[in-house]
């Protein structure tokens, strides 16, 4: 589960930069 946060940052860090920057 990828948590969204303000920064674009992934809590678990799965990704670097793909379903985490919706969020922005």
């Amino acid at each position: 589960m990828k948590i969204k946060v303000g920064m674009g940052f992934d809590v678990h860090r799965l990704v670097p930069d793909r379903d985490l920057w919706l969020g922005g």
